[in-house]
């Protein structure tokens, strides 16, 4: 008989515990239907799932891995205080992620298999894209490797080889689309100071073979004018006919555009050493804009010039910022009404170089395209291209002035063309051909956005991997990231697209495929929005039901304890016990015991029982 009853007791405990199961994993189920966004929704069923389980017996979703490992790389700093509040994986689980992930120096292979998946499902006009390519600077660092038993940090070249020479900057290829907005690292090398040419222009042609293998169309190369680039630039239009615009790769054409925002810079940069004679005697004078910067000061400071404009050292110079601003429509217009208002009194030397304002800036927005912010689409020649659009009239006619463009310097009257001149005029027939090409094909577009032919979005991924930075919204960091950590930003970025607004300057840009782990487990891309992360959200909700519960059964005796001392338990502390209770396996009476002082526990448990709330209560 006895036997019986415990048996069926035995039984009801255990239906019990499965309705319980069953009850807990319905209302997780329900938060799915609730109208909320999908940070929170994550973070709630991360909290609902493993509030009550012990740290190693917690289990997430792969989805919850790439949410919480884009906060941790936002702010490692920010993240390990959340963990104390909030429910996430550790700091072990999210770097596992990373390296559970198969990325060897050299082409992603697993990234092209991703890429040949999607590529399939794309409109042929979507597989149009070009290959940018830039280098960014590494502190050296050597790190051997337990796991594969290698030192790494040498210049390494992939399935190249590589030396015995330390690398300090990696090479990295850029895959970005012509129609679709997207953009996907497919390659990238560790290199000494800089890779040579003829490295350089082999590295071209085999990231461009095995792009092309995945069903997407290499039309063109993006880079900036550094000496390695021209010269593997010119080596691979050493057998180009056509007056050097295109180069062939498996005799297929491609055409090479330079940046041109940093041939904009480098316009720039020359005029402040020579003078520029842009038609027959006419010539631009950097003392002449400073002449206008100091009289607009003096009078009534209408444009937007400072020193950094006037005299921009080291990192300002490579900034596009104060470049646009100077060489622009509204200092030509300035100087132009200060000279009239004057009666020709004022300025009268400077008309020339106000003139060569006008053209420079209209030129940059005839090759810079469109702007994806409304405040910037404010001129005509600023615009995408297309059938019935400007730049059909416009192009032939500034290749014709660029050609006339001589620089003259100040401290020995020598005449010279700077490559940023000649690169200029190489990209703006690059582009026509590009643009006569993409309306011959069998799948024709209709429009083309010139902002797909820089390297922005290359760029804005190399300003998210230096760490510790210092504000978000800082172009540069004091602390550049080593040789092994880069690889492990670079995983991240693959893994995890993260584009907040002030950090990034284009938030648009989108990644394509990322690869995969062993169990060939697709990573997909998350884009973290930049919301509040401390909003009260409702999980709060939730333990207040859990505190209702306990304070309804020993809310007077807690009470009564602490008025002695004359405080009161408020909300957020009842929060903080019932969590005590819950992780350290506590039951109601324990507790009670302990805050009350009947029950003596060792120095080790007290420093384990959440040691706030103890100090709190005892």
């Amino acid at each position: 008989m006895v036997h019986n009853i415990k048996y069926k007791l035995r039984l009801a405990q255990g239906k019990n515990r499965s309705l319980r199961k069953i009850a807990k994993q319905q209302f997780v189920d329900n938060v799915d239907e609730l109208l909320i966004s999908r940070g929170t929704r994550l973070l709630l069923k991360g909290e609902l799932n493993n509030f009550k389980k012990k740290p190693r017996a917690r289990k997430w979703t792969l989805e919850d891995k790439l949410f919480a490992l884009a906060i941790y790389k936002r702010s490692p700093r920010a993240y390990r205080f959340l963990i104390q509040h909030v429910t996430l994986p550790s700091e072990g689980t999210l770097k596992n992620v990373l390296h559970d992930i198969p990325l060897e120096v050299g082409i992603l292979k697993s990234v092209l298999n991703l890429l040949k998946s999607n590529a399939q499902k794309m409109k042929p006009s979507e597989r149009h894209c070009v290959l940018a390519f830039d280098e960014v600077y590494l502190v050296p660092h050597l790190k051997f490797s337990k796991k594969k038993k290698n030192v790494s940090g040498f210049e390494n070249y992939g399935h190249r080889g590589q030396t015995h020479l330390v690398a300090d900057h990696a090479l990295v290829f850029l895959l970005q689309g012509l129609q679709k907005k997207w953009t996907q690292p497919v390659a990238f090398f560790y290199v000494h100071k800089t890779c040579p040419s003829s490295m350089l222009r082999s590295l071209i042609t085999d990231v461009v073979r095995a792009v092309r293998e995945t069903g997407l169309n290499v039309l063109a190369t993006v880079s900036d004018q550094g000496p390695t680039n021209r010269g593997a630039v010119a080596e691979l239009k050493a057998n180009s006919t056509n007056d050097g615009i295109f180069y062939s790769v498996d005799n297929v054409k491609m055409v090479h555009i330079y940046d041109i925002p940093h041939i904009f810079k480098n316009i720039r940069n020359n005029l402040l050493s020579s003078d520029l004679e842009y038609e027959p005697g006419k010539i631009a004078k950097w003392a002449n804009i400073i002449e206008y910067f100091k009289l607009d000061e003096s009078i009534c400071s209408t444009s937007r010039l400072t020193y950094k404009h006037m005299n921009p050292q080291g990192k300002e110079k490579m900034k596009l910022k104060f470049a646009a601003e100077t060489i622009s429509q509204k200092v030509a217009e300035g100087k132009k009404t200060i000279h009239v208002v004057s009666d020709g009194r004022k300025l009268p030397a400077c008309m020339d170089t106000s003139s060569f304002l006008l053209i420079a800036d209209k030129f940059f927005d005839l090759t810079n395209g469109a702007s994806s912010s409304p405040a910037e689409q404010k001129k005509f020649t600023r615009s995408n291209v297309s059938n019935d659009s400007l730049h059909h009239k416009e192009w032939p006619l500034m290749i014709k002035h660029l050609q006339n463009w001589t620089y003259i310097r100040k401290t020995t009257g020598e005449r010279h063309v700077p490559p940023r001149v000649k690169g200029w005029v190489q990209s703006v027939k690059g582009i026509m051909w590009l643009w006569s090409h993409l309306k011959s094909d069998s799948a024709p577009i209709r429009s083309l956005n010139l902002r797909h032919l820089n390297q922005d979005a290359l760029e804005n991924m190399f300003g998210t991997f230096s760490p510790n930075r210092p504000h978000p919204g800082r172009e540069f960091s004091r602390h550049q990231p080593k040789s092994n950590q880069w690889g492990i930003d670079l995983r991240h970025q693959i893994n995890v697209q993260y584009t907040p607004q002030r950090q990034v300057p284009v938030p648009n840009t989108h990644f394509i495929a990322a690869p995969t782990t062993p169990p060939c487990t697709p990573l997909v891309s998350v884009a973290m929005q930049s919301t509040p992360l401390l909003t009260p959200t409702p999980a709060s909700t939730a333990r207040s039901k859990v505190v209702a519960s306990w304070v309804g059964a020993s809310g007077a005796s807690i009470q009564q304890t602490n008025t002695s001392s004359g405080s009161s338990v408020t909300n957020d502390e009842l929060m903080q016990l019932v969590r005590a209770q819950q992780v350290h396996k506590l039951s109601i009476p324990q507790l009670k015991a302990i805050l009350k002082g009947k029950t003596k526990i060792s120095q080790k448990n007290k420093n384990t029982l959440v040691a706030d709330v103890y100090e709190l209560f005892v």
